[in-house]
């Protein structure tokens, strides 16, 4: 059992506490967050956008891979981690510039790898940045 002068300890950390937390100024975020665009490589192995244009800038790219085959995306010089069949990853681009953007598969190389797509050019899609 506690004595009286434990219970007024007890009292009082829980009081300071409580002052803590309900005092403590809020953290005011200026950061807002990245826009999702979702890419989906599609089951022939074409790369479809949602948005297909958006504004330059940080952007969250949610990938997902509705083909049978594991892949890597790639755009505007960043790769994704592996993409399993039928499995989503994301992955952040910054966007410094307004231009069209190629997105490809960077496991499956030039004159395609991988089945399905145009093997002349390999598995693609465009995204507009304004």
């Amino acid at each position: 059992m506690f004595g009286r002068q434990q219970w007024k300890t007890l009292a009082g950390l829980t009081i300071v506490a409580s002052l803590a937390v309900l005092g403590s100024p809020a953290v005011a975020t200026s950061a807002k967050a990245a826009p999702v665009v979702k890419a989906v490589i599609q089951r022939n192995l074409n790369i479809t956008f949602s948005p297909a244009t958006f504004k330059h800038g940080l952007v969250a790219i949610r990938i997902t891979n509705l083909s049978t085959q594991t892949h890597r995306f790639l755009i505007g010089g960043v790769a994704s981690t592996w993409v399993s069949p039928h499995r989503t990853v994301t992955v952040k681009v910054t966007f410094k510039k307004k231009a069209t953007y190629l997105a490809t598969l960077s496991d499956c190389g030039y004159l395609s790898l991988c089945v399905g797509g145009n093997p002349d050019i390999g598995p693609t899609g465009y995204v507009k940045v304004t």
